[in-house]
């Protein structure tokens, strides 16, 4: 607590430099070594608190802690087929069609291909359920120099950091048929309803055009989800607003936000709006990254956190 807050007032001078992300990736780094996931978000906290912005030595320390392992479990096209939860938090990508659900997968994880991506909008046609941190690891990921410095230690996971990231079929493409459509539609509202495991829904908005139709649709979609999970006395689902597509200018990103925030306070109201969190992010200039996973810190972190 007190590093972060010091790196706060230090980021709050006018006249500081841009802090560089190495001090970061080092303590992110031992962290890892520890197997201490707590303490890898906290260096993200930091991270966030200086207005650092990590690179690619930061995004694949956090990824060889958060994310240690994927795989595929399931794809599911009926609630009888999703996956036992055991007790661990899921994140769910939800947006529309062609938004970059799997491209975001993909950055989120720091794999070329964790989940499949296509330039053909409606590909992904069931709920996919992704295994991160299961037992076992994946041995692609880890180095020669990694495995043996680790190989060593036998400490657990503190905690182990298991949980489902789930890629929902897109919204609003005319590719499948009608009853389909509906079908997939239902059973979004079923699990962002009662599946309890659901701790987090990252809602991506293509930042090139902003918040379309669907989009203002999945917002009801999600807001109809939090009044029942209250009455089912389940704990809320943490929205967030994720930008994709960020590829060029600042001012874009900006107006996107603006916009999307305006979509959603239009189903919310404004105060509820103006505190859901917005991550820009680019699977093409890689931004966005450990913005991202520190709003995954509940379902990463379960009790912990």
């Amino acid at each position: 607590g007190r590093w972060i807050a010091s790196e706060k007032s230090v980021a709050d001078d006018p006249g500081r430099e841009a802090p560089a992300a190495a001090p970061f990736n080092a303590v992110l780094r031992e962290a890892r070594r520890a197997r201490d996931l707590p303490a890898v978000f906290g260096a993200l906290d930091a991270l966030a608190a200086a207005a650092c912005v990590g690179d690619d030595d930061t995004a694949r320390e956090v990824a060889n802690a958060a994310a240690r392992s994927v795989r595929f479990v399931v794809g599911a096209a009926s609630a009888d087929a999703f996956p036992d939860g055991q007790g661990r938090g899921e994140v769910a990508l939800v947006g529309r069609s062609n938004v970059g659900k799997s491209s975001l997968v993909n950055l989120l994880t720091n794999r070329r291909a964790a989940a499949f991506t296509s330039k053909k909008p409606g590909k992904t046609r069931q709920f996919n359920f992704f295994d991160v941190n299961a037992p076992g690891g994946d041995a692609t990921r880890v180095s020669t120099e990694r495995a043996t410095r680790d190989a060593s230690s036998n400490r657990p996971w503190r905690p182990d950091g298991r949980f489902y990231l789930v890629d929902v079929p897109g919204a609003g493409y005319a590719l499948a048929p009608g009853k389909e459509r509906d079908a997939w539609g239902a059973l979004l509202k079923r699990y962002l309803r009662e599946r309890e495991a659901a701790k987090v829904a990252l809602h991506l908005v293509d930042a090139r055009v902003g918040a379309q139709p669907t989009d203002v649709e999945l917002f009801g979609v999600v807001a109809a989800a939090q009044t029942a999970r209250a009455e089912a006395n389940f704990a809320p689902l943490t929205l967030v607003i994720v930008l994709t597509k960020v590829d060029k200018k600042a001012a874009d990103a900006e107006r996107a936000e603006a916009d999307a925030r305006a979509a959603l306070a239009g189903v919310i109201g404004d105060a509820a709006a103006a505190a859901t969190p917005v991550v820009a992010t680019s699977a093409v200039a890689k931004l966005g990254r450990d913005a991202l996973w520190r709003r995954l810190r509940g379902a990463v972190l379960g009790d912990a956190s």
